[in-house]
């Protein structure tokens, strides 16, 4: 702050705030960018997973063995 020998003026708190504040705000931003840039990220690895999973269950339906229809039984 300023050389005063300690003591401190309103002005120089004041602005001293002000600056904190700007630099804290400006911090707020970058963090939001930054997780939303992650969550999109995350985002298109899900899709991208679902898809998989959507082409392995549809192969895996494809290729399983068919049951057997059920002979009625009668009984004598």
């Amino acid at each position: 702050m300023g050389d005063t020998g300690g003591a401190v003026t309103v002005a120089e708190l004041v602005e001293y705030c002000q600056t904190q504040a700007r630099l804290l705000h400006g911090r707020v931003e970058t963090l939001e960018e930054e997780a939303s840039s992650l969550l999109s990220e995350i985002d298109e690895e899900l899709a991208d997973v679902r898809a998989q999973l959507n082409d392995q269950s549809g192969v895996a339906s494809s290729q399983s063995p068919q049951t057997p229809e059920r002979e009625t039984l009668t009984r004598t």
